[in-house]
């Protein structure tokens, strides 16, 4: 990584407020939780790529309605893009490291196996959305599980395979078929109030 590039993102972050005033463009690439939330972001700097260390960021309520093709690269455990205008997620589909995703007030209407690759996810909030369908890979470790404020109709048979479900909810859909098996023991709670 040249020099510049991490300037560039120096003065960047700086712009936005979202380092301290003792950082340094050299200490960029020690970073492991950064906060741009609500800063009026729609597209994403470059040299974000080159923080190797970063395990949490914040990008919630900003104008974001693509990722960037590297973004994929960053080895984050939390992702929060609540309230942006995502419509795609491909990108994040070989996101291995994460374990908690926060994608709820976009525009998503299709998944496509977004997340059949991240087998650590306990975390997914999809809330807020335009989703009409929903299916997953097996995830054994997703626990926590919002579908709320969508357009399902109904859920695909795969939510059976989310053994390890605590909280699944499904408010506020119009979801009038629910095929669910035995076998959720450690489900606490199930919101389907509003269809």
């Amino acid at each position: 990584m040249t020099t510049d590039t991490l300037e560039d993102l120096y003065r960047w972050l700086l712009d936005f407020e979202a380092i301290p005033p003792e950082a340094t463009p050299k200490t960029l690439t020690q970073l492991t939780r950064l906060n741009l939330a609500a800063k009026g972001i729609d597209t994403l700097h470059p040299a974000l790529a080159q923080l190797h260390k970063l395990l949490h960021l914040d990008l919630r309520r900003n104008r974001i309605k693509h990722l960037p093709e590297w973004f994929h690269t960053l080895p984050l455990a939390s992702l929060n893009l609540s309230g942006n205008r995502l419509q795609s997620i491909e990108v994040l589909q070989s996101m291995t490291t994460l374990r908690v995703l926060d994608l709820s007030a976009n525009t998503l209407s299709e998944l496509n196996h977004s997340f059949d690759q991240m087998h650590l996810l306990h975390s997914l909030n999809l809330s807020f959305n335009a989703l009409t369908s929903f299916s997953i890979a097996p995830l054994a470790s997703l626990s926590h599980l919002d579908l709320s404020n969508n357009f399902l109709t109904a859920l695909d048979p795969s939510i059976n395979t989310l053994e390890e479900l605590i909280s699944l909810n499904l408010s506020s859909n119009t979801i009038t078929t629910l095929h669910i098996k035995h076998g959720f023991e450690l489900l606490d709670k199930l919101d389907l109030s509003s269809n």
